[in-house]
């Protein structure tokens, strides 16, 4: 396995070796000059799953004497076991993801391609509200009134319509907010994880977008919420209907007559784990829903898991950890270059040790701490999920160092190169409609967005300066702006320029 290193010496250099560590030995490889100050070296290669642990630290002797290179960088103290480079045996990451440049798509409000798919739908109420379409240049209405009812008729046609424009930005990897058929916009609360919802285009169109972004040389993964359904599912409707039934067990009781709700909302009941015929048809059996779409005619390369980290926590359990375990295997198994990346907030090391999840969305490494350099207090310092965010001093250049450096410590080396770098979401406030927003800041907050180790994911509109106030979850998803003229075009050259550096410089 070859390793290099950007070697920064004062002076002649005498040697530079690498020291391994393996099964509790240590020895010496030495390395070779590669020109322009990278050394390299060919250590074992521990990929296969039954291989040893690997470690290893760069030694060198310049006109300064002895010094050491390790995942804290250039010290002339010997680093510590702990902090030498790592490779976790049979690790084996997607290569692809490592000079991606991400874009994600709340589908509804993108685009769309074949006018009329959304208001086809036959009327219906849900959570107290009407179904309703609503022209694209109308703002969100608020939860209390719409209930996430309001469509605006963004579809997958219109995201194929889009592709050239996609790849004006750089992109490589579009990430899908939720596809399967459900009452709300937003899809989280699914009624029928196997149906693509015809609103979007049905199987039909999605089979159609991913062939046509694969053939432009662009990845696509697609979000789910494996955790909880929607009341309108049919498994939750027969399990109201009848406590006896199969379908009860797909849901735990919450001691009161009635099942667990995901965060006590109403509307979304979340899953139970421990019944094995649940696991079976959504990720174990042959045709679950796991492996039915990264099969023909779709083949998506992969899943954005919502609310990750409460898939399989119960009151009287805890399952998360053997069943991403479990699920990891399933997936990699249909496709080894398959990217899982796991909705966290928060440090989520504990997923990232190789054997869950390729990546959290690194809100912790990028999203939290950048926010923070810009001036806007950290979302859990405040009251309402974040969606009033408000000011506060900014990190200094150390204190954004630290936050980032200490995150991407906490990661196996193997997964800093997975971590899906994000600003903003379809979760939090745009950054640009923020307290005392600067766009000189901003731009050097993208800049490094785009250069830490990972990919940047870009959330759609972020990059015309797309309208939405700071105070709600539905301002953040206001509907694309396709007008030149009402695009903000410094914001739109920062984009494309970070996106054809990435696309250089891969």
């Amino acid at each position: 396995m070859k390793i290099s290193m950007f070697v920064n010496a004062c002076g002649k250099l005498r040697f530079v070796r690498v020291k391994c560590f393996s099964l509790g030995r240590f020895y010496y490889i030495g390395a070779r000059d590669a020109g322009n100050g990278v050394w390299t070296a060919e250590i074992p290669d521990n990929r296969d799953k039954n291989a040893a642990p690997l470690s290893w630290i760069w030694e060198f002797e310049d006109d300064e004497g002895c010094r050491f290179i390790s995942r804290r960088g250039e010290s002339a103290v010997a680093p510590l076991l702990r902090d030498a480079f790592s490779s976790l045996p049979g690790l084996v990451v997607p290569e692809w993801i490592r000079s991606a440049v991400c874009y994600q798509i709340f589908p509804d409000r993108f685009a769309e391609g074949r006018p009329g798919l959304a208001a086809k739908a036959v009327p219906y109420t849900f959570d107290g509200a009407e179904k309703r379409n609503v022209s694209w240049d109308t703002p969100p209405a608020p939860f209390e009134e719409a209930r996430c009812l309001d469509f605006y008729g963004g579809d997958f046609y219109g995201i194929i319509d889009k592709i050239p424009y996609l790849r004006s930005l750089g992109v490589t990897l579009v990430y899908i907010n939720p596809i399967g058929s459900s009452r709300t916009s937003h899809r989280f609360d699914c009624d029928d994880y196997f149906t693509v919802d015809p609103k979007l285009g049905g199987e039909e169109g999605f089979a159609a977008l991913c062939d046509a972004l694969h053939q432009a040389g662009i990845r696509i993964i697609v979000d789910i919420s494996i955790n909880h359904v929607g009341t309108n599912h049919p498994w939750f409707i027969k399990a109201s209907e009848d406590p006896s039934s199969k379908e009860a067990g797909y849901f735990s009781p919450d001691g009161k007559g009635g099942y667990v709700r995901w965060q006590n909302t109403p509307t979304l009941v979340q899953l139970n784990y421990r019944n094995p015929e649940l696991c079976d048809i959504m990720f174990r059996g042959e045709n679950s829903v796991l492996r039915k779409f990264l099969r023909a005619p779709f083949f998506q390369d992969g899943w954005r898991m919502d609310v990750a980290e409460e898939v399989g926590r119960y009151s009287d359990a805890f399952l998360t950890f053997d069943l991403w375990r479990e699920i990891r295997g399933i997936i990699k198994g249909e496709n080894p270059e398959a990217y899982i990346v796991g909705e966290y907030w928060d440090d989520a090391s504990d997923y990232l040790k190789g054997d869950m999840w390729d990546s959290a969305m690194n809100y912790v490494g990028c999203s939290r701490p950048l926010r923070r350099w810009m001036g806007e207090r950290d979302r859990y310092s405040l009251d309402g999920w974040g969606f009033s965010p408000v000011a506060e001093r900014p990190y200094t250049g150390k204190e954004l160092a630290e936050a980032v450096s200490e995150a991407l410590l906490s990661l196996p080396d193997q997964l800093q190169y997975t971590q899906m770098n994000l600003v903003g979401s379809h979760d939090t406030p745009r950054l640009h409609s923020g307290p005392g927003f600067d766009f000189p800041l901003y731009s050097g907050a993208i800049a490094l967005q785009y250069m830490l180790p990972g990919f940047p994911s870009v959330y759609y509109g972020d990059e015309v300066g797309l309208p939405g106030p700071s105070d709600t979850v539905e301002n953040c998803r206001y509907p694309m702006q396709w007008d030149p003229d009402k695009q903000d075009q410094n914001f739109l050259s920062l984009y494309k320029h970070l996106g054809a550096l990435r696309l250089k410089y891969r």
